[in-house]
């Protein structure tokens, strides 16, 4: 079995010799197995135990027998302690959600303080095997499929070549101790009855299922890898950032491979889960656009020809004062300033962030608020024709998310500017005009990391 660990990590490069790995060791004859052929293959290695003080006397008798192990080895021993039941009590979750989540927080502490490069848990091919049935009851992708991944960040998993009988043997012809822990003849855990009931099953349809499931899932991963590529492919193709926003062209989508996979694997780093993207597609083939969706930090808009992401935003204020002394105005969307002039400029700006208004033609207090539903305004170079705002963000093909962040500013219940867009004519610079406002919004840059 050492020729074929050693192999095993050499193929999926793993093999690090002037790395020290660290190793996640229970006591029980998976780890010990792990922990021999790291030693057996020359491997620098230090052991890691956690006590989750489940067991009583034999949980405290399996922290000693690690210690002893790694004195063994003459390698470095990091250990720690636990009351689970309170913990977890205390945290609301499961014993066995609690007990992950602990673990490995603490491993990853361990890698930080020491830096161990890798962290490497003793999970086999029997393991992928329970984990795949168990994903696939609860409904999977390919990545469930799988079973357990090879490697996710710093942690490896090196004894996935290996089925549990093959583990037993080499412990046995190496007359190597371990500890049992019978908590894992228990059928009160969802994966001891897969285990203990379900794979049994299996072996009589397949005696060979041991050998041949490692092959299986050395495929497996192969096939997922492939398909990650296409996914990120796909990624950088579709989604673009513009303004605090995603975009995905849904005709570019609907011409892709198995479009609602796709848009899944693309919205589900968003929080978004399957039966959510099933909604969402289906409401794609049925035209239903306006249709929103929302997971813990994020939204998605189903518009007319592309889907919308961005961050969940803040409540905010939908209307606020703007004194006639004040100069500085911040909003969510940026900021907003006001300058004095006593003359005109020699030309008008064209920039639709800058609105130079006639001060008499002005009432203050101004107000600047979102829009609304029968809003109108008679837009600046159109002589005079008024302009419902619905009708001129449809123009725009302004999306329901973009709509949502534009501001107005009104003078005693006139729109004077659509802020970032356009005047109103009726308070536009004449040959008449003496004192003159100057209005500049600055757009805060959003940076979108996914």
């Amino acid at each position: 079995m050492t020729a074929e660990f050693k192999s095993f990590l050499i193929k999926h490069q793993l093999m690090h010799p002037k790395a020290t790995y660290l190793l996640a060791v229970s006591g029980g004859v998976d780890s010990v197995v792990m922990a021999d052929l790291f030693h057996q293959a020359g491997l620098t290695f230090a052991i890691a135990h956690v006590n989750f003080q489940l067991r009583g006397e034999d949980s405290e008798a399996d922290a000693h027998f690690v210690e002893k192990l790694a004195g063994n080895y003459e390698v470095p021993f990091h250990s720690t302690k636990v009351d689970t039941n309170h913990q977890a009590e205390l945290k609301g979750q499961s014993i066995q959600l609690f007990a992950r989540d602990f673990r490995y927080a603490w491993f990853d502490g361990l890698c930080k303080k020491y830096r161990y490069p890798f962290l490497a848990t003793a999970h086999h091919a029997d393991d992928a095997l329970e984990t795949m049935l168990y994903n696939i009851a609860r409904g999977t992708g390919l990545a469930g499929l799988a079973g357990i991944p090879l490697k996710r960040g710093q942690i490896i998993r090196p004894l996935l070549f290996a089925d549990k009988a093959g583990i037993l043997a080499y412990a046995e012809k190496k007359g190597l101790e371990y500890r049992k822990d019978t908590s894992n003849d228990s059928l009160k855990y969802d994966r001891n009855r897969i285990r203990h009931t379900i794979v049994p099953k299996l072996q009589e349809l397949n005696p060979n299922l041991s050998k041949s499931a490692p092959q299986m899932f050395e495929h497996l991963r192969g096939t997922l890898k492939l398909y990650q590529q296409l996914v990120e492919h796909y990624r950088k193709q579709l989604l673009q950032r513009r303004k605090g926003l995603i975009a995905i062209s849904l005709e570019q989508l609907m011409h892709a491979p198995a479009p609602e996979t796709l848009l899944y694997e693309l919205l589900s780093s968003y929080g978004i889960n399957s039966s959510q993207n099933r909604q969402l597609f289906d409401s794609i083939l049925e035209g239903h656009s306006g249709k929103t969706f929302a997971s813990s930090q994020w939204q998605i808009l189903l518009d007319r020809e592309e889907i919308l992401i961005r961050l969940k935003q803040e409540p905010i204020k939908t209307s606020l004062e703007i004194p006639e002394d004040e100069k500085h105005f911040l909003l969510p969307e940026g900021h907003l300033h006001l300058w004095i002039h006593d003359l005109p400029p020699p030309s008008i700006p064209k920039e639709k962030t800058i609105a130079w208004i006639d001060r008499k033609k002005l009432k203050f207090p101004l107000t600047l608020r979102r829009w609304q539903e029968g809003d109108y305004f008679y837009p600046i170079g159109m002589d005079g024709h008024r302009k419902k705002l619905k009708d001129y963000f449809t123009d725009l093909k302004l999306s329901r998310f973009e709509k949502e962040q534009i501001w107005i500013l009104e003078s005693a219940g006139q729109i004077v500017w659509i802020v970032g867009h356009r005047m109103d004519e009726n308070f536009k610079l004449t040959s008449e005009s003496r004192e003159c406002l100057e209005f500049t919004f600055y757009p805060t840059i959003e940076k979108i990391t996914k």
